[in-house]
């Protein structure tokens, strides 16, 4: 395995990544979703983004839906726009805050928030910016390291816009906020 510098060797050589024989698929539980469970946790979603706003100091409209087979999306109205106006940080937060609140005992359904939009424009954007880093891998034959902070859910899109190019692939290493993506040719 890896240690603790990162995956580096003696010489702070990155190298090419490891590899073994495990299924790489999706960690989380493809089981049935418990219906009655999920609608008792959207109902708890609701109620905690609607007072988790109030304590931030927006009185904003807060809808909460389902997103695919086990996910909750809140949806915050453009009364609140300037929560995203300084990057995603306070969003982020707010919905860390949700998934911990919410999630607090399993089942474990994912909570993404959209405030006014946004979320679609992020993910255009940082997908482009994935496209563009995938493009300079293909062209200098020499692997590229993001150093830019990203939650779990972009560095998932990020993976994916990867996966759509040949002769490369991503890999995530690191821990917590540390946590960086390098894209490396194969």
């Amino acid at each position: 395995g890896r240690g603790r510098d990162g995956g580096r060797g003696r010489d702070g050589d990155r190298g090419r990544p490891e590899r073994d024989d495990r299924d790489r698929r999706d960690r989380r539980d493809d089981g049935p979703v418990d219906e009655a469970e999920f609608e008792r946790r959207l109902a708890h979603a609701d109620e905690v983004a609607k007072g988790l706003l109030v304590q931030m100091g927006w009185e904003a409209g807060v809808t909460v839906e389902r997103q695919g087979r086990d996910r909750i999306l809140i949806k915050v109205d453009d009364a609140a726009a300037d929560m995203a106006d300084d990057g995603r940080d306070l969003v982020d937060a707010y919905q860390f805050l949700l998934n911990k609140i919410v999630n607090r005992f399993p089942p474990r359904y994912r909570i993404n928030v959209d405030v006014a939009g946004m979320l679609e424009k992020f993910d255009a954007e940082l997908t482009r910016r994935a496209r563009e880093w995938c493009e300079e891998v293909l062209e200098t034959g020499e692997e590229f390291w993001i150093e830019e902070e990203l939650n779990p859910r972009d560095r998932r899109l990020v993976h994916i816009e990867v996966k759509l190019h040949e002769g490369i692939d991503s890999r995530s290493e690191g821990m917590g906020r540390d946590r960086r993506i390098c894209i490396f040719p194969v």
